[in-house]
This record gives C-alpha cells, structure tokens and sequence, in this order.
C-alpha cells in the first residue's frame, strides 16, 4: 500500500513536470508528454 502510494505521487510529480515542459509546445506536446508516461 505504502509502495502504491509512493508510485501514485510519483506518477502525478512526473505529469506535473511534464506538463509544464509541455506547455511550451501546445496541446500536441501535452498528448506527446501522456504517451511517453503510457497513459
């Protein structure tokens, strides 16, 4: 549970992180950063 947890707020640091970079390239660069996460 504990690892589950540490996994969820790693995932939402690393859509977060992306999502800015992402930023800087519209919406295409957002759909680019999902896929690279596999969601």
């Amino acid at each position: 549970m504990v690892i589950e947890v540490l996994t969820s707020r790693a995932t939402i640091s690393s859509i977060n992180d992306l999502y800015h970079i992402a930023l800087d390239s519209g919406r295409d660069g957002i759909k680019e950063a999902l896929e690279e996460l596999g969601l």
